[in-house]
């Protein structure tokens, strides 16, 4: 199915190690949390045509094709806790709960 997503685009996306991208938090993972997006760097590219990504809390435990992201305009001064990413490995819905935490842990949600 991705690679027939992929064939209705005239220039399929692709990402280079230390870009900067957003991943949607699914409706089923979301549990109430008010960030809709995660932002990410891209840590590595697979034979699988996949992205191993990470994000402020450590690298996240599943891997993502170019349809699932979204690439951000933004430098890491912008987003300064991707420069530095953690080696635990953390879930999509996990990391985002942490994020729409912000208030505890002084980290504004970056979604908006």
């Amino acid at each position: 199915m991705r690679q027939q997503m992929e064939k209705g685009r005239k220039h399929p996306r692709k990402f280079e190690p230390n870009d900067l991208v957003l991943i949607q938090i699914s409706e089923v993972d979301d549990a109430g949390i008010d960030c809709q997006y995660i932002p990410c760097k891209v840590l590595k590219f697979t034979e699988n045509d996949t992205y191993i990504l990470g994000c402020q809390y450590g690298r996240l435990n599943e891997y993502y094709s170019a349809i699932e992201l979204v690439p951000i305009i933004g430098t890491f001064r912008e987003y300064s806790e991707l420069v530095n990413i953690l080696n635990n490995c953390v879930s999509a819905c996990k990391a985002a709960i942490q994020q729409s935490s912000g208030s505890i842990t002084a980290t504004k949600c970056l979604c908006k």
